[in-house]
């Protein structure tokens, strides 16, 4: 414990600027630390997974697609079911396989977590930056789902970090980079083309101080990260064209100047049909008032969610670090820059669709440098009330561990998800004891997907159109849980009606399952 404690407090009075004579390589070398230790941490979740999300059913879906060859057929944009198709290498388990890339891309969400607090402040902040990454509650959980918000928040993390160097440098090829980045990120979540708005503002209108840029220099740098991200998303574009008719974004997304009237309902899942969500031009012109109160409202909202999602302890020491010093040295155009992609998606992306803390998280990878410079201000304002210096140097250790324990404990909880873990058990003896290729009816997804049987939603209704349904699309089983009587009032009052076979029950803590056979009408 003393050495790591005079290793973090050698970080904490600005160790790169001590070894500023060493090699680069050796101060990155030291960006092994936290790597390695979000590594260390993530693995167990590949080797306990939690229960699917319903969300998650879908990328699979999409990758079982893509692997036959309908990569532009998926409801979801491609590129993370891409990636777990390509995981098939290494595991044949879709689950796995999606839990895989999640881990990835979560160890690597360190690097340009990293290089972002050390490109707004310093190597020091950074390091606290990364250190803090591996612990974040919800870049901790979702790095062991089968959902995009991992390999999304290294992208938009990767995206603004490159956005920055190409508004502090000038560089083409920072340009380049962050158009590619951009495109991979709305080929994750289409609301990330919003970005290149952000970015052409900045590049058009501003410098970094002390700076002057041809204005000819600017329209280059738009011109290109515009023409690399068109280049790489246009074969997604052009394939939702040839499919819809026109021109969209996406088929979840649609952005139209009419009143966009007449849009079919999509199929996401069996059975189950998704309504399009749709964004006027049309009703923004004639009655604007519904969207600026959204903004309004929404922006309010989104940062209340996101306190929640990074965690009340790091949100307040990201607004003590984002106004700290102020008027002194330190970057006030860079950090605004950063700031104005968090307050486009709280204003602008977010009040449109919707607001929750999983959404508002997206934006955790940005706040925590500042989170990082408040919490290295704290320990410097404890330290300095600290006569004892054999105390004082052991502060900045202490309190860190202390934290990061804290954090790390909320991810681990957070994930549990207890009532779910039934589920996975009726799944599983569904597929271990009943007989291959018959279809199930349930009013969730997991315990088909784990069964690997063909799923019919149950719909609202009564007991007798429930069975009616079933027997008509071939159904021969249907599983249900307590909450079936919020969609289906009397379906217990008549379970013990002929028509229905009990099979299996499980029990949990917080859920019962019940599955029936559905029993021909002569019998």
């Amino acid at each position: 414990m003393n050495k790591l404690s005079v290793f973090i407090d050698s970080l904490s009075r600005d160790t790169f600027s001590l070894v500023s004579g060493k090699s680069e390589s050796f101060r990155h070398s030291l960006l092994l630390l936290p790597l390695l230790l979000a590594l260390l941490l993530r693995l167990p979740l590949l080797i306990w997974p939690e229960v699917i999300y319903n969300d998650s059913t879908i990328y699979v879906r999409a990758a079982k697609g893509i692997l036959e060859g309908k990569w532009a057929e998926t409801i979801v944009p491609p590129f993370y079911p891409m990636l777990i198709a390509a995981a098939q290498f290494v595991t044949d388990d879709f689950e796995l396989a999606g839990i895989l890339i999640s881990v990835i891309f979560g160890t690597l969400l360190i690097i340009p977590v990293f290089y972002l607090g050390r490109e707004l402040y310093d190597a020091r902040v950074g390091m606290i930056a990364a250190l803090m990454a591996t612990v974040q509650p919800y870049l901790f959980k979702y790095s062991g789902s089968v959902l995009t918000e991992s390999i999304y928040y290294f992208l938009v993390a990767a995206m603004v970090l490159t956005a920055l160097r190409c508004f502090n440098t000038g560089k083409f090829l920072y340009a380049a980079l962050f158009g590619a980045l951009t495109a991979l990120s709305y080929l994750v979540r289409p609301e990330a083309t919003g970005f290149l708005i952000v970015f052409w503002v900045w590049i058009l209108l501003a410098t970094p101080l002390n700076t002057r840029r041809p204005f000819m220099h600017r329209i280059t740098i738009v011109i290109l990260a515009s023409l690399t991200f068109i280049a790489l998303c246009s074969p997604y574009l052009i394939a939702i064209r040839k499919e819809l008719g026109r021109w969209e974004l996406s088929k979840k997304v649609s952005i139209t100047v009419g009143t966009g009237e007449g849009e079919d309902a999509l199929e996401v899942l069996p059975g189950e049909a998704f309504k399009k969500q749709q964004i006027t031009i049309h009703s923004f012109i004639t009655n604007p008032f519904p969207f600026v109160k959204a903004v309004g409202l929404g922006f309010f909202n989104a940062f209340y969610k996101f306190q929640q999602s990074l965690s009340p302890v790091l949100f307040l020491l990201m607004i003590w670090g984002f106004v700290r010093r102020i008027g002194m040295y330190h970057p006030w155009k860079q950090n605004l820059f950063v700031l104005s992609f968090v307050i486009f998606l709280f204003c602008f992306v977010l009040p449109m669709f919707k607001i929750s803390p999983r959404y508002t998280s997206h934006m955790a990878p940005l706040a925590i440098p500042w989170a990082a410079y408040g919490f290295l201000g704290v320990i410097e304002a404890v330290r300095s009330r600290v006569k004892t210096e054999r105390i004082s140097e052991k502060i900045l250790c202490i309190v860190l561990v202390l934290m990061m324990s804290g954090l790390l404990v909320q991810g681990v909880v957070q994930r549990k998800r207890e009532h779910r873990t039934i589920q996975r058990q009726a799944g599983l003896w569904l597929k271990d004891n009943l007989p291959r290729g018959e279809k199930l009816m349930s009013r969730t997804v997991q315990e088909a997907f784990y069964a690997e049987m063909e799923l019919i939603f149950m719909r609202e209704g009564t007991f007798e159109q429930t069975i009616e349904k079933a027997r008509s699309q071939s159904v021969r089983y249907i599983i249900v849980d307590e909450k079936i009587k919020e969609i289906i009032p009397d379906f217990w009052v008549k379970t013990d009606q002929r028509g229905l076979k009990l099979l299996n029950s499980w029990e949990g803590k917080k859920r019962k399952i019940s599955l029936f056979e559905i029993l021909s009408r002569a019998g």
